[in-house]
């Protein structure tokens, strides 16, 4: 695979197949066919457009919000058939073809570099892509004349486990494959309002964006501070269950921050959970004031467990010289149905 280094990008799908539908007058008015985002995505490879200056790349692997297993799992074909997971949807959008083409190589090389830091891997032959996979890529390369698979998220949608999966994956932009998180800025059916104008959002989902937009494209904010408040986004964002009552349209930008990020080998330890006080051994005494009494045995310690040799966010360890770069906002056109942003956020 040879082709220049390319970003981990993560971008808001929509609704459904909405940007190949005609609605005009219902809750996917503004995110219809003729839609200024539905063009943002056509426009990806034109000039001026979001990944023109990276040029086409070998591959691209995508993380899709639509599928979700127990260990990562990668689709393995060499032919792509389409998953029409979205129900209630006008008949032609079941109708809809992309004839894309797998990656027997790139399938080779994520399973190389999952092994490497003592990461399953599961092959899938028979799972088509979804429409978090072939809604955007279909705006984007209509004639399919880049390979492409599809790479699952864990079931646990642990945010610590998505992006160690992510800082696995990283060598890949190196080797001109495009890494894809797909999913949602912010993602609350309950809270839609059909009745919203374009731009007006609750204050949850604004209070959600915003620190959003601070944590990942601040430049003020060091890589440690970005990728623990990515981790403990739950505590750290306000708005963070009204905008993800579940948070599967967030983990692709899980993996998209591991992905775009260069820290030290380390160990996860207390860490990645924001806490860098290393843990009491079991074998030591944490009451300040012991009582008097004989000296006890020294318990022989407990043989270690083995580490995984995958990278972490350690924030003991630090980052590597070769730090995050900024990230760039590259879509963002407020919020539509009163609670949906589709943002999308790109990692040179």
């Amino acid at each position: 695979m040879q082709a220049s280094r390319q970003p981990a990008l993560f971008v808001s799908h929509g609704g459904g197949p909405c940007f190949f539908m005609d609605d005009t007058r219902g809750p996917f008015r503004d995110m219809n066919k003729d839609s200024d985002t539905a063009q943002w995505f056509r426009d990806w490879f034109s000039a001026g457009g979001a990944l023109k200056a990276y040029g086409k790349p070998s591959a691209i692997l995508v993380i899709s919000a639509h599928w979700e297993e127990d260990v990562p799992t990668i689709i393995d074909r060499e032919d792509h058939e389409l998953y029409y997971d979205y129900y209630g949807f006008p008949d032609a959008t079941y109708e809809l073809e992309w004839p894309a083409k797998g990656s027997p190589p790139l399938v080779s090389r994520v399973e190389e570099l999952l092994e490497t830091h003592e990461l399953p891997l599961k092959k899938e032959k028979k799972r088509g892509l979804d429409h978090g996979v072939f809604i955007p890529l279909k705006l984007a390369l209509p004639d399919a004349d880049v390979p492409v698979t599809q790479l699952s998220l864990l079931s646990s949608l642990s945010a610590e486990e998505h992006v160690r999966l992510g800082l696995a994956l990283r060598p890949l932009r190196d080797e001109g494959v495009l890494i894809i998180g797909s999913g949602q800025a912010t993602h609350d059916l309950r809270g839609m309002d059909l009745a919203a104008r374009p731009g007006d959002a609750a204050g949850p989902y604004a209070a959600f964006v915003e620190w959003l937009d601070a944590t990942l494209i601040n430049p003020e904010v060091s890589d440690e501070d970005r990728l623990a408040a990515i981790v403990e986004w739950e505590k750290r964002a306000p708005g963070a269950r009204d905008a993800h009552p579940r948070e599967e349209h967030l983990a692709p930008l899980f993996v998209i921050a591991g992905a775009a990020a260069a820290p030290r080998e380390g160990e996860l330890e207390g860490a990645c959970r924001g806490d860098s006080k290393p843990n009491p051994s079991p074998n030591r005494s944490t009451n300040p004031n012991p009582k008097p009494g004989p000296e006890p045995k020294p318990e022989p310690e407990p043989e270690p467990k083995p580490k995984p040799k995958s990278l972490c966010l350690t924030l003991e360890g630090g980052v590597g010289d070769d730090s995050m770069p900024e990230a760039k906002k590259v879509w963002d056109i407020g919020f539509l149905l009163g609670s949906m942003s589709l943002n999308s956020y790109l990692f040179p």
